[in-house]
């Protein structure tokens, strides 16, 4: 008797450890979810041809691009042959948003109807207004060799109507600047919209509303903008700064001059950077949030 008791004291307590490995007792995890907080993402390295070699870009500043080689060179981007890239995974701590983003051909100031038409040159002034302080400058150097006050009175006349040589070569001078302008306003719309059709385009505008929720100073954009003409493909690239960023969106609007008449646009990147990082945005291709420790393996 005792012999079958132990047996079956034996199977039952066989059947419950295996009962408990079949179904363990929950526990309980206090240990919250690691935070993805990091964003993972492709973006581009920027390079100059530089001394027949590749050099990498380790920031832009004032039109200046500082080289990352021995003797951490600057090269003014006007100097150079242009920016390259190349495609690279990046890892950052910080996002943007970009929003409404458009692109289309417009008519530089070089070809545009509206301002052909224009007879008063003091609306082109207006126009570049940043060009105010320079042309009072001017003015007044110009009419320290007038002798006579009536003198003064005709040469002042004289540049406000636009055909003091010394003012057509200012005009002509804040005209070829333009496409490093940040233009606003109805004004800006007035002279780059063409009414109807037009095969003289030959500049692109580029708008979008841009913010981030940490703020960012000093930030500035590379514009990737792909265009075809007559079947074939073409690549540009170029810089702008944008200052600083909030959370608050701000419209921002850039026109590029210099495209071949009969150009169409085909693709256009946006990419964002700070003190030579760039920073994700929701148009970031292959953007996926990661923890800092998976961010770890990407850098």
């Amino acid at each position: 008797m005792t012999s079958h008791r132990f047996g079956t004291c034996f199977i039952l307590a066989a059947f419950s450890t295996l009962a408990a490995i079949a179904n363990p007792i929950p526990v309980v995890d206090s240990q919250p979810a690691p935070a993805r907080d990091h964003e993972l993402f492709v973006g581009v390295d920027l390079f100059l041809i530089h001394d027949d070699e590749m050099v990498n870009v380790r920031k832009i500043e004032n039109d200046k691009a500082l080289l990352d080689n021995a003797t951490r060179e600057e090269v003014r981007l006007r100097d150079s042959s242009g920016l390259q890239w190349r495609m690279g995974t990046k890892v950052s701590a910080t996002s943007a948003t970009i929003e409404a983003l458009k692109s289309k051909r417009v008519n530089s100031p070089f070809t545009n109807p509206a301002l052909k038409q224009m007879r008063s040159k003091q609306a082109l002034l207006d126009y570049v207004d940043h060009e105010k302080e320079a042309r009072d400058a001017a003015l007044v150097i110009s009419m320290r060799d007038v002798e006579s006050p009536d003198a003064s009175v005709a040469f002042a006349t004289k540049v406000e109507s636009s055909t003091n040589p010394f003012a057509e070569g200012m005009i002509a001078d804040a005209v070829a600047g333009i496409d490093q302008m940040t233009a606003t306003g109805k004004v800006f719309d007035r002279l780059t919209d063409s009414p109807g059709e037009n095969d003289n385009f030959d500049a692109v505008e580029l708008t979008f509303n841009l913010s981030s929720p940490t703020p960012i100073a000093e930030a500035y954009v590379v514009f990737i903008v792909r265009v075809t003409r007559d079947g074939e493909i073409y690549d540009t690239s170029f810089y702008r700064p944008v200052g600083r960023i909030d959370s608050t969106p701000r419209k921002i609007r850039f026109m590029r001059a210099g495209f071949p008449p009969g150009f169409e646009i085909q693709d256009t990147r946006v990419h964002l950077f700070w003190q030579g990082e760039e920073i994700p945005t929701n148009l970031s291709e292959k953007h996926y949030q990661v923890t800092a420790e998976e961010a770890k393996t990407y850098l």
